[in-house]
């Protein structure tokens, strides 16, 4: 039985699962299997799967399109190990991710373990690095933001992951946010304090794909946990959530949903400064500029530092070698 299984939905991405693979087969020091969900790809993801050529791989295609969420699920319903790693298709490891995570979760007894994360363009070049949060700064603020970041970032206890009811198929966008909350309510976080993966910033990204769908998933959370919430003084979904999601609109160029959300985030917040900014952002980018530095960066959020820190070179690595 492996020690670890490692968790890839993926859809008509052929060029980058390659690279995401192969980050997966290069890591060092970790006992692993890979489950590889083909949700009803019509490209050749079967053949690039296949191409690989490892018997650590499983392919498993699904007939008709499920979703991400319900893609993951079927392969933690078919892990054998005791530890999940999720990986998505467009990012990719550093060497050292399931090794270092692993003694994390050894060391400390945490059945959540999260990492530093990169992000990259779409050449794997590094854009900026997301500032962690300390375990204790979780709850509540899980419930705001998404405080422990992607999927390709975790390292999960198969049985606690299964035990709290996996991933919520009925969200898209915001269903690996939705069990990080169910995660760290029931059990313990860590944090494993090295830059172990890379998460590609792109157009075809799941929380820009439709704004509309989106607000969606946020009335579906904030209705989920609204009594968490409420017992913890928190909204769900929140100011800091909806700041993120403007930033992703409008770095994306969808400028009226980033106006649109930076002005509830300033209502629901009471912050005037937030909706100024989405009030000055429908006069376009110049006008935006204006009011940049009213509004810091939140916790959870890229950190616009252009020194990047040491230790990320491996990631790099291995988002440029394939």
């Amino acid at each position: 039985m492996p020690d670890v299984t490692v968790v890839i939905p993926t859809r008509n991405r052929t060029r980058l699962l390659s690279r995401a693979l192969q980050s997966v087969l290069s890591q060092q020091g970790a006992d692993f299997e890979v489950i590889v969900v083909d949700d009803a790809s019509t490209d050749a993801t079967p053949r690039t799967v296949d191409g690989f050529e490892d018997e650590r791989i499983t392919l498993i295609r699904m007939q008709r399109r499920v979703g991400v969420a319900a893609a993951r699920n079927v392969a933690i319903a078919a892990a054998r190990g005791r530890w999940l790693a999720f990986l998505d298709d467009d990012d990719v490891w550093g060497p050292q991710k399931l090794r270092r995570q692993q003694a994390v979760a050894t060391d400390t007894g945490a059945s959540l373990v999260y990492a530093g994360v990169v992000l990259l363009d779409d050449e794997g070049s590094p854009i900026e690095v997301v500032r962690w949060v300390e375990p204790e700064e979780l709850m509540p603020g899980i419930l705001e933001t998404n405080l422990v970041g992607t999927p390709s970032a975790v390292f999960a206890e198969t049985d606690v992951v299964r035990d709290v009811g996996a991933f919520d198929d009925r969200l898209d966008a915001l269903a690996d946010w939705d069990l990080w909350i169910r995660l760290v309510a029931s059990g313990s976080a860590a944090l494993c304090r090295d830059y172990l993966c890379g998460y590609t910033m792109h157009g075809e990204g799941m929380h820009l794909s439709s704004p509309r769908a989106m607000r969606r998933e946020i009335t579906y959370m904030r209705r989920k946990h609204r009594e968490l919430g409420r017992a913890l003084g928190v909204r769900p979904a929140g100011p800091s959530f909806q700041l993120w999601l403007a930033g992703r609109y409008r770095r994306a160029g969808r400028t009226s949903a980033a106006a649109r959300t930076y002005f509830s985030a300033g209502i629901a917040g009471r912050r005037p400064r937030h909706v100024l900014r989405g009030l000055a952002l429908l006069g376009g980018e110049r006008t935006a500029r204006l009011g940049r530095r009213v509004a810091p960066a939140e916790r959870g959020q890229p950190a616009p530092n252009p020194d990047l820190p040491d230790g990320i070179d491996a990631v790099l690595a291995a988002a440029t070698s394939w």
